[in-house]
């Protein structure tokens, strides 16, 4: 879930994980996660110094909206 200034990660195994938009140092995004080819939908990799770099998915639709403000906050 995208927020005005922080991205929550709610995954199928494990525990949520709130991200400040302002600690993401590096975006990447494209259509592969690591080792696997993502159909229909768009990849993000984020990047940051106090924590591993992260990897997600996002349907097209929903990567439309959020590449845009993911790339405004880090400039």
């Amino acid at each position: 879930m995208l927020r005005d200034s922080e991205l929550e990660f709610v995954p199928i195994v494990g525990k949520r994980r709130i991200i400040a938009l302002s600690e993401i140092e590096s975006i990447g995004e494209g259509r592969w996660l690591p080792g696997k080819f993502v159909w229909e939908k768009r990849a993000f990799t984020l990047g940051a110094s106090v924590w591993q770099p992260m990897a997600f998915a996002v349907a097209e639709s929903v990567s439309v909206r959020w590449s845009p403000i993911l790339r405004a906050r880090n400039v």
